[in-house]
């Protein structure tokens, strides 16, 4: 989708771009010639001129500051400006409004990318969900230094949000089904949009098992084989312009107001970049989430009524007001599923009300889960889920295990996680090993990878 890695420093400045990283945070690896015109030229048609620009741009605030930040390096290395960066910039000034999404891509090591469509706040309709956070990169990195543990595994993801962990995981690994789940009605709508978007017919990668792979591909490539298709003639039914955006429209608040967002020591302050989360962002992200008390209740309210059922809720989810359902059995077992093939899932779960026979019936081999320790108020739910789907033994298989990855923006919140694992008798190891630095993002907090078991 872009440079190759054989030109080193324009694939560096294509994959900090793509990835939206923080201006302040860019590492400018200029060519060995220097920054003329024809390495200016090259940046350009690998970034803001290229057709993945075009396709899945980031937010225009960002190219905007990208370009200016262009000229100062030229300008720093007294090199003549390439005369379209001036027309790129003029244009991009002259749009005032920014949209409200914007798309991040990550290049993984493979040759293989995941492209995820993103709200422009760090906290947007009541919901942390609709962006992504650090510790789903950093977990990511993990899971490619170690794609063997999850081949031919049933993994289970908790709180998916955008669905980068499990995208990057399903294109890097071999998992024999892969459940992407979360609870916010926007962010199940954003989740979808991102596997159609990367697994789609238009996609680079298709996940449906009906044997129509790209001509390209080996026959043996894992991804034609299990491709996830939204054509009309194949499992998904429920294409974009299916979906009931009406119904969708409005918000849910699913958690307390009380979270984890502070600054790390060390956080350079004085830049404000889309993307970033800087601690004015988070501040007033802070004051935005305290707008927001109450909706927990309403959302209880609604949950009991039966307008909102999601697993957890024997009325199941195949109502109008949420993602059309698609059963691949035709069974009444997938009242959670919001899509399901035959490897890959979405469902709906509420880690409150979730009942035990609900999880088993999920019975993952792995779970994972990055960034969702982030309020106190939610914690025990998440390790009762944890506790629950850990106790389940089979003995056809080896114990389930689960790793999570958790941004220490509170010691005290990630302590009493920690508490509560030990209170349900549930084993911590933290895994500290080295692998290697694929992406570009804030490493300002440090993260936290424990991997659990059940204690004997």
């Amino acid at each position: 989708m872009a440079a190759g890695k054989e030109d080193s420093w324009v694939y560096s400045i294509v994959a900090q771009y793509f990835a939206t990283l923080p201006l302040r945070n860019f590492k400018w690896k200029l060519s060995p010639s220097g920054l003329g015109l024809e390495a200016q030229k090259k940046i350009l048609d690998q970034t803001i001129n290229s057709k993945l620009n075009k396709d899945f741009p980031p937010s225009r605030s960002y190219q905007k500051k990208f370009i200016k930040s262009l000229m100062q390096k030229c300008e720093e290395s007294e090199c003549e400006i390439f005369e379209d960066i001036y027309t790129i910039y003029a244009d991009l000034v002259s749009i005032e409004q920014d949209t409200d999404v914007c798309y991040k891509t990550y290049f993984l090591p493979n040759g293989s990318s995941v492209c995820i469509q993103e709200t422009n706040s760090v906290i947007s309709h009541g919901t942390t969900g609709l962006c992504t956070w650090p510790a789903s990169l950093y977990m990511t990195e993990w899971i490619l230094a170690n794609s063997t543990i999850f081949n031919g595994k049933k993994v289970l993801e908790l709180g998916s949000g955008c669905g980068l962990l499990g995208l990057a995981l399903c294109k890097s690994c071999q998992p024999k089904h892969f459940y992407f789940s979360d609870m916010h009605r926007l962010v199940l709508k954003s989740l979808l949009d991102n596997i159609v978007i990367n697994f789609g017919e238009k996609s680079e990668h298709c996940l449906c098992s009906n044997g129509e792979g790209d001509k390209g591909m080996s026959s043996d490539s894992y991804q034609e084989q299990n491709r996830l298709c939204v054509r009309k003639d194949c499992c998904v039914s429920h294409r974009e312009s299916d979906i009931d955006k009406t119904t969708l429209a409005k918000s849910d608040s699913v958690g307390s107001t009380s979270f984890d967002i502070h600054d790390c020591k060390g956080s350079d302050q004085s830049d404000a970049d889309i993307g970033s989360h800087t601690v004015q962002e988070e501040s007033e992200a802070l004051s935005s989430m305290e707008q927001t008390q109450g909706h927990h209740q309403e959302l209880k309210d609604e949950l009991e009524s039966g307008h909102r059922n999601p697993i957890g809720h024997d009325q199941g989810i195949n109502q109008g007001n949420t993602l059309p359902l698609n059963k691949t059995n035709g069974t009444d077992e997938d009242s959670g599923f919001l899509y399901t093939s035959d490897k890959v899932s979405i469902l709906t779960l509420d880690w409150e009300h979730v009942t035990r026979e609900e999880l088993e019936q999920i019975s993952p081999d792995i779970v994972i889960a990055a960034d969702v320790v982030f309020d106190p108020s939610i914690v025990p739910h998440l390790v009762n889920v944890l506790n629950i789907i850990l106790s389940h033994s089979n003995p056809a298989r080896s114990p389930v295990t689960a790793y999570v990855a958790s941004t220490i923006r509170s010691e005290d919140t990630f302590h009493h996680f920690l508490a509560e694992l030990g209170n349900q008798l549930i084993s911590v190891e933290f895994l500290e090993e080295e692998f290697e630095e694929v992406f570009f993002y804030d490493k300002t907090c440090p993260i936290k990878l424990i991997k659990l078991t059940r204690k004997p």
